[in-house]
């Protein structure tokens, strides 16, 4: 009889051992298969994250660039507008007006249409 009752309880703890290593096989095969998921959303995200870096960093290497290139403009068009803020200070166009009208009206204009001309060039 208690043959039967040490049999009993060694086939209880074989049976618990095998469902509990049952029980960690499958729970380890569905860990597995979250963790592979996780990890192919991860590649994707950073292949994603990647792509939009080197968008970002050409973009502001191009920015870069243009940056410069106006401030060079900018620098040569405050130049400009000093020589002719100079000239202005130099010339008396009330006085040279009033003295000969019809030359100054032609310099004027003259002037004018280069400035004009200057403006479309630098827009198109």
């Amino acid at each position: 009889m208690i043959k039967v009752y040490i049999m009993i309880v060694v086939i209880g703890l074989v049976g618990g051992v095998v469902y509990g290593g049952y029980a960690y096989y499958k729970s380890t095969q569905q860990r597995i298969a979250t963790l592979t998921s996780n990890n192919a959303k991860l590649e994707v995200a950073v292949k994603s994250k990647d792509e939009a870096l080197n968008f970002m960093t050409s973009n502001f290497e191009k920015q870069s660039k243009l940056n410069k290139e106006l401030s060079g403009k900018l620098a040569d068009a405050e130049k400009e507008n000093t020589v002719i803020r100079d000239k202005l200070a130099k010339s008396n166009l009330i006085a040279d007006s009033i003295a000969n009208p019809k030359i100054m009206e032609q310099k004027i204009n003259e002037q004018v249409s280069t400035i004009f001309g200057a403006l479309s060039n630098s827009t198109k």
